[in-house]
């Protein structure tokens, strides 16, 4: 096979590369569903492919699609009956491409099979195995702890950017209060002269600084999501659910350092005397 795209590197490759196949007489495999064409038929003659859609999408491969196979020599040619959604993060045997019985046609194969062994057990298992060095053990714990602990560094550098990015806004906001201390002092001033009170003051920087908190707050974390959105799909290919009390906290957060910094910040303009205010600007 040839891929379509002569200029399309991923879709070549994948075209020239080895390919694990494998049988399927018991139903669909757990973990894969059907999005076109028809599964296997039971005790069919016929030799037909079960293909999984992105593979075909990258390939070019459409239903009733012929695509032939080298199998050490063995040539291997059937249509494509259906193409399948699979679940890759289920840690379950999944293959690209499965066979029915009339296209196998008993060729030689590799066996594999899961069974879960204890740490009190791996010992006695691993003599159990020395025998046999054309076995092969792929120890699922290890890899488990590996995406774990890979995932964990993914998550605290999407930490790190946003405290980064908190602690900038905050900087940017003390700046700005410090930069507008006259203007907010003639305001208050202004507004004390027309009758307005301490509280009333304190009132209307509290409203201001909480909008900016909240505003900042779903941003950051907005930010973060998408962030981490990405690197899911694209990097471990699987669906990201965003934690959704941990992300109302970190906008609450943001609420109160900003409002907290805000009122610290203006708490001169509205405590200096109107008189002193309104002459500074004029």
């Amino acid at each position: 096979y040839v891929a379509p795209d002569p200029n399309d590197v991923r879709a070549k490759r994948m075209a020239e590369r080895e390919f694990n196949l494998s049988i399927s007489t018991n139903g669909l495999p757990e973990g894969n569903s059907i999005v076109s064409g028809r599964y296997f038929q039971p005790n069919s003659s016929e030799p037909s492919l079960s293909v999984e859609e992105g593979l075909a999408t990258t390939l070019g491969w459409k239903l009733n699609d012929v695509i032939r196979f080298d199998l050490g020599g063995v040539i291997v040619e059937a249509p494509i009956t259906s193409l399948r959604k699979v679940r890759w993060d289920n840690f379950k045997p999944n293959f690209f491409v499965l066979l029915n019985q009339a296209a196998w046609q008993n060729l030689p194969a590799s066996w594999i099979a899961s069974l879960r062994v204890t740490a009190a057990q791996s010992a006695v298992f691993e003599r159990a195995l020395r025998p046999y060095p054309n076995v092969s053990v792929i120890d699922l714990d290890f890899v488990q702890r590996q995406v774990r602990d890979i995932i964990r560094q993914v998550s605290r550098a999407v930490e790190l950017v946003f405290w980064f990015t908190l602690l900038s806004g905050l900087l940017v906001l003390a700046g700005a209060i410090s930069a507008t201390q006259q203007e907010r002092r003639f305001d208050a001033g202004v507004m004390r002269v027309l009758g307005a009170r301490s509280r009333q003051l304190l009132r209307f920087d509290a409203v201001e600084f909480a909008l900016i908190g909240a505003i900042a707050g779903l941003i950051a974390c907005g930010s973060a999501v998408a962030m981490a959105s990405v690197i899911a799909a694209n990097v471990f290919e699987f669906q990201y659910a965003p934690n959704w009390p941990l992300i109302a906290l970190g906008v609450a957060l943001s609420v109160v350092l900003v409002l907290v910094i805000g009122l610290a910040g203006t708490r001169g303009a509205r405590a200096s005397a109107p008189s002193l205010s309104l002459r500074e600007a004029t």
